[in-house]
């Protein structure tokens, strides 16, 4: 027997949504889809959020919390080495000037 999932409406929520810039949703969308993509990398290798910190070098565990938030605004340096440590392109910095162009 299904059920019918009913959506839930908030005018709270729908005052906070109007307040968000087209920008600042597209910010946000990437940062999910960004943290998505490294979440999806990771279980395809069976990694968990531990290894990934040390194949990163960090030590605190609560920097990866905030990782796959999807809010979260990564540095380049982090990006980095998660790239390195998965072994996926995130940083895509051989583009041409004239594809750039």
């Amino acid at each position: 027997m299904k059920t019918k999932t009913e959506e839930y409406n908030s005018s709270l929520i729908d005052e906070i949504f109007k307040t968000i810039s087209t920008k600042e949703e597209k910010k946000i969308k990437s940062k999910m889809l960004l943290a998505a993509k490294i979440e999806d990398v990771m279980k395809a290798k069976g990694w968990n959020r531990t290894k990934l910190l040390k194949a990163t070098g960090q030590k605190n565990a609560s920097v990866a919390t905030k990782w796959f938030s999807g809010t979260h605004n990564f540095t380049h340096d982090i990006l980095f080495d998660i790239q390195e440590a998965l072994g996926i392109d995130l940083l895509n910095t051989t583009e041409t000037r004239k594809s750039i162009v």
